[in-house]
């Protein structure tokens, strides 16, 4: 059992990202984005390799990715500079991580080799806002939310950054995150009011609702089977993980945390469950459980913020 820890950190980066929607759909996107953290990344096929992650403190800390073992040993920085760095996601055969990163003055999407080579922004000098990339299963594309204009929506461009192609219109979607198979990627939308998760088609095509409550359910992930979709959910009052089928049916919650835990993602070989939960001090650290919700247990542990992990996936020999 994953020990009681305080509430303070899930409580506060809820009720940023809760702020962050409610002044979106208002067309004004503003600071508390540099903030939220409600991204989960998409869970590739594969052997278990390592474990990307954000480590930083406070809003105006500057943010840097780092790696780890599953276990939470063998520490590796990928980035140093004074900017943030941030959702980082690795691509389907685990040799690039996808980032966000506002060291150009503003938040673009950038590319890097698995262990921090090469680092290259792929978007351009528009102003615009850009987070939460995750690629597409070929490796070909890049999906994001672009904050920019009246409202956020999900883009996605090729892994050049060529191409953009805008996949929704402009109201309140975010984390998106592709299928194992390319054919579709699930999202979170605030259209009715409250976040809820659907999935469209990779083109942007028949978008269809997944869950519909009162609640705010965040961060869909889809098992590297594609046969379900991971999130998390304030619906019983705390922040819990829940899953489902693909087609949005046989909900059932994973943890029964006294604390709220949040951004789930499966492991490469979909036996286990990283995700984040808050210390007694309020900081956010990563912790992994079997993919039933047992044996829940933090790999990482200190006095500042950990999050947005994203876990590698490496060919099978």
């Amino acid at each position: 059992m994953l020990a009681p820890m305080g509430t303070v950190g899930g409580a506060r980066r809820r009720a940023l990202e809760l702020a962050l929607l409610a002044t979106a759909a208002l067309g004004a996107i503003v600071g508390l984005a540099l903030l939220a953290r409600v991204q989960a990344h998409a869970s590739f096929p594969g052997a278990n390799g390592r474990i990307a992650f954000v480590r930083g403190s406070g809003p105006s800390a500057s943010l840097e990715i780092f790696t780890m073992q599953a276990d939470g040993s063998h520490l590796r920085r990928l980035t140093n500079n004074a900017a943030k760095d941030d959702d980082p996601a690795y691509s389907a055969n685990g040799k690039r991580i996808a980032f966000e990163s506002d060291r150009s003055g503003h938040r673009a999407i950038w590319k890097m080799d698995a262990n921090g080579g090469r680092q290259r922004r792929l978007t351009g000098n528009s102003g615009d806002n850009l987070d939460q990339p995750a690629f597409s299963p070929s490796g070909g594309r890049i999906a994001f939310r672009d904050q920019g204009g009246s409202g956020a929506r999900i883009d996605s461009i090729r892994s050049d950054g060529s191409h953009l192609r805008a996949l929704t219109a402009r109201s309140t979607n975010f984390d998106p995150n592709y299928s194992p198979n390319g054919k579709r990627i699930a999202f979170d939308s605030q259209r009715d009011g409250d976040p809820e998760i659907f999935v469209m088609h990779s083109d942007g095509s028949r978008e269809h609702q997944l869950t519909d409550n009162s609640a705010s359910d965040f961060s869909p992930d889809y098992s590297p089977n594609g046969r379900r979709i991971v999130f998390d959910s304030d619906r019983n009052g705390v922040n819990q993980i829940f899953v489902m089928h693909s087609d949005g049916t046989h909900e059932r919650q994973l943890t029964h945390s006294p604390v709220d835990v949040f951004n789930a993602a499966y492991s490469p070989n979909g036996k286990r469950i990283v995700f984040e939960t808050t210390a007694a001090g309020g900081d956010t650290e990563i912790a992994v459980m079997r993919s039933d919700g047992t044996h829940a247990r933090r790999i990482t542990n200190n006095s500042v913020d950990d999050f947005s992990s994203s876990w590698q996936p490496k060919r099978r020999r």
